[in-house]
């Protein structure tokens, strides 16, 4: 176990927190092992850009700066909040594939970063909108860029003192990838909609760190090249995988 292998030699001041976001890494690692393309995995970890590159050293520093905030106070068991705002970012490994006539079975795949926010009306429900955009590495042309947003509604379960919290979401998006070189843009835009699920593992009342994949089908209904504009019927289908955290008021 990867605890086990972490604490071996360590001092006994490690931090509580630490330990608990072991445990959860090999809880997420079994959940997911059979859903999720490892593929995604190494989009998250192993950017091709230096723009990714820069958003995973942001993030890995808020998280960082979250576990010295709850280590330097007394870590106690507290109730996850249930009802309230919350705001949140993620990395995001994210797959596209568009479903038309000769183009073949081709998935393209990439990675960035999100931001979220919602209101949970209770401990088992709220609302959310999402952002997250990813830039996109083909087997064959030039990189892209891939943007999602989201507006939808989640469930959660788990019991008032729970730090487990599994949730199923659906949302309501809108699509758009963009290509620039040289000069030449294109983009193609659509809306449809999406399913996920995934896991909350709260440290106190306030912070929380999640695993989610969310799948969607979308319908694209436009083409645009330069300044012309053309009406298009085709399918695209993405998927996204994120890990990121939420602080809940």
């Amino acid at each position: 176990m990867i605890r086990d292998e972490f604490t071996k030699d360590v001092p006994l001041s490690i931090s509580a927190v630490q330990l608990q976001l072991i445990d959860l890494m090999n809880f997420t690692e079994n959940l997911f092992a059979d859903l999720i393309p490892s593929d995604y995995y190494v989009r998250i970890f192993e950017p091709n850009s230096n723009q990714m590159s820069k958003s995973i050293i942001l993030l890995a520093v808020i998280f960082f700066m979250s576990f010295n905030l709850v280590h330097s106070q007394d870590i106690e068991e507290a109730r996850p909040a249930e009802k309230g705002f919350y705001v949140g970012a993620f990395l995001v490994g994210t797959s596209f594939q568009l479903d038309a006539p000769g183009l073949g079975d081709e998935t393209d795949t990439g990675g960035g970063l999100g931001l979220e926010g919602g209101y949970n009306f209770n401990k088992n429900f709220g609302l959310f909108l999402s952002l997250d955009g990813s830039n996109m590495s083909p087997d064959e042309g030039e990189d892209y860029n891939l943007v999602h947003f989201d507006l939808g509604a989640e469930g959660r379960l788990g019991g008032i003192d729970s730090s487990f919290r599994p949730f199923a979401r659906a949302s309501l998006l809108g699509m758009a990838a963009t290509i620039e070189d040289d000069g030449f843009e294109a983009e193609i835009s659509g809306t449809g909609f999406g399913l996920g699920i995934g896991v909350y593992y709260f440290i106190n009342s306030q912070l929380a760190f999640d695993l989610g994949y969310t799948h969607s089908w979308i319908t694209i209904d436009e083409l645009s090249i330069g300044s012309v504009s053309v009406e298009v019927d085709e399918n695209a289908t993405t998927g996204r995988l994120g890990l990121g955290f939420s602080y809940h008021f």
